[in-house]
């Protein structure tokens, strides 16, 4: 995937800026780490039937701005 970027025609505000792309791939980054880490902690994956009911439910949401 990185291989495909043309990083030499990017503006330094576009990788690291506000909401360059820095910010968007840190952002995918954790909010898969976390959600990796929900499935293991609970043993079923997000919107499996396998947590229905249980008492161990998904009641959260991730946002990072």
């Amino acid at each position: 995937m990185l291989d495909q970027i043309d990083f030499q025609s990017m503006t330094a505000e576009q990788l690291a800026g506000t909401n360059g792309l820095l910010k968007q791939l840190t952002s995918r980054f954790y909010s898969r780490t976390l959600e990796a880490e929900m499935n293991e902690h609970l043993g079923y994956k997000k919107n499996d039937n396998a947590g229905d009911n249980c008492g161990n439910s998904r009641t959260y949401r991730f946002h990072f701005r």
